[in-house]
């Protein structure tokens, strides 16, 4: 799946060497571990265009268990990088430490911390154009993402991939999402919302009710579950594999555009 891709690991103390990035091939992954205001490990992983730079950036944040090796955040480094945006993804410090039984802090001021240092870090690169910096989010990512994309005025725009609009604290689907998304209602910049149609944390309705009182937002519905999976029927695979194909293709258009 990644034959151009090389992936390194680096200290805390080291600096992403940014010449051998931009000298290999297209896809080149730099991978090291950075450290949060609360002490957690964070892992970030940069991803540069064969093109010369400074690049746009795109800083992608995974889901709960939905890492950042997984589909999504995959494709979506392949198709940025070919429009000439890099990327840095990301795992969170409860990942790190314990990929099979972490979980997130229950306010998730843990995971802000996680996010607010890999934002500091990347703008010490000097391969990226720090005035042209956006964000996506998965999930989880979304919940974390949209908290400091509103504290940080300059970042262009957000991408929010099946974003949780019900109430995680009913049994019920309760529609919670001006809580999930504090001060959302107030956004002034470019706000993209995709969920899938049998999305259980993000019914369609209740993504479109709220979608029209956020200004500059997309809202888009696809095929698919929770990860824009199909689980049923002689198609499924090939199905979930080009509902996954679509958003990609919609959050990277909606990226490049914000990005100019």
């Amino acid at each position: 799946m990644k034959p151009l891709q090389r992936t390194g690991t680096f200290t805390l103390a080291l600096m992403f060497t940014v010449a051998s990035v931009v000298s290999a091939n297209a896809f080149a992954t730099e991978t090291r571990l950075i450290e949060s205001r609360a002490g957690g490990k964070v892992e970030m992983m940069l991803d540069l265009p064969s093109t010369k730079g400074p690049y746009p950036l795109v800083v992608v944040a995974p889901g709960q268990g939905y890492h950042a090796r997984l589909p999504l955040p995959e494709s979506l480094v392949k198709a940025l990088n070919s429009e000439g945006i890099a990327v840095v993804r990301f795992n969170w410090s409860y990942f790190v430490k314990d990929a099979k039984t972490g979980k997130p802090s229950p306010d998730l001021s843990l995971e802000v911390d996680d996010m607010t240092a890999v934002m500091s870090e990347v703008q010490k690169l000097s391969a990226v154009d720090s005035a042209r910096i956006a964000v996506a989010g998965k999930s989880l990512g979304t919940l974390v993402g949209w908290r400091v994309f509103k504290t940080q005025p300059k970042l262009k725009a957000v991408a929010l991939l099946t974003p949780v609009c019900i109430d995680n604290a009913k049994t019920e689907a309760v529609d919670g999402m001006m809580e999930n998304y504090p001060d959302i209602t107030a956004n002034n910049r470019p706000l993209l919302l995709i969920s899938g149609e049998i999305d259980p944390l993000c019914p369609l309705p209740m993504l479109y009710t709220n979608a029209v009182k956020i200004p500059r937002a997309r809202a888009v519905g696809i095929g698919g579950r929770h990860s824009f999976e199909v689980r049923d029927g002689p198609s499924a695979t090939a199905d979930s594999a080009s509902n996954l194909d679509l958003a990609v293709k919609i959050t990277t258009d909606f990226l490049v555009k914000a990005l100019r």
